[in-house]
């Protein structure tokens, strides 16, 4: 795998912590474990992190200081246009598109949001995490015409932690991010404000307040 994607690894890593689990410490170790990476490559993405404050790095660990550095970081880093693995035009509402597709795929973005939190504006295409054999399989190849499925490159890590075929609501940001469409910005900040109350809401389950 290349270097970037398994920086990426650790950048999702870090942010699952924070915004799913309400955590803001783990060690080098731990990250590394988590992520099937080395603890050199742990220590080189935490180093760079540290150098425009998104992290503390403790002896015993790293203590992550701005979640929101560390996402937009990502978010400009992130290329997903290159990681589109299967693209085609289909006929069918992205609801139902969404429904065919349901079984082996991991959505994000508008049919992320919409999954998720049970609603969003309009939208006409559709991203999902995948095997491409498996979704031309479904959806076959449509030369010449537009495409509105987009099947992007999965890993392992991902995988893991996504949940009930939605991606982490880091992931979905960094992913809207780089749409840069009027439609994506528009949920991109819905995202964001979702951000802001997990990360409250986890701390608290954390502490066991929630």
């Amino acid at each position: 795998m290349k270097l970037v994607k398994k920086n990426e690894r650790i950048l999702r890593e870090i942010l699952y912590r924070v915004y799913e689990l309400g955590e803001n410490f783990a060690t080098q170790a731990e990250i590394a474990e988590s992520c099937a990476v080395s603890l050199d490559l742990v220590n080189q993405v935490v180093t760079r992190l540290g150098e425009f404050g998104g992290v503390r790095i403790l002896t015993k660990g790293v203590y992550i200081v701005n979640p929101k550095k560390i996402l937009l970081y990502w978010a400009t880093r992130r290329n997903l246009r290159k990681d589109i693995v299967y693209s085609t035009r289909c006929h069918e509402s992205p609801q139902k598109v969404e429904s065919r597709l349901s079984a082996d795929f991991i959505f994000t973005c508008y049919s992320g949001y919409r999954l998720k939190f049970g609603s969003s504006p309009p939208y006409d295409e559709v991203y999902a995490y995948g095997k491409p054999e498996a979704a031309r399989a479904l959806f076959p190849e449509s030369a010449g015409k537009r495409p509105n499925l987009f099947i992007i490159r999965e890993d392992e890590h991902l995988r893991k932690r996504s949940r009930n075929g939605i991606v982490t609501l880091a992931q979905m940001y960094v992913d809207l991010w780089q749409l840069g469409t009027p439609a994506a910005d528009e949920i991109l900040a819905a995202v964001e404000k979702k951000l802001d109350a997990a990360q409250i809401g986890a701390f608290l389950e954390s502490l066991g307040e929630g």
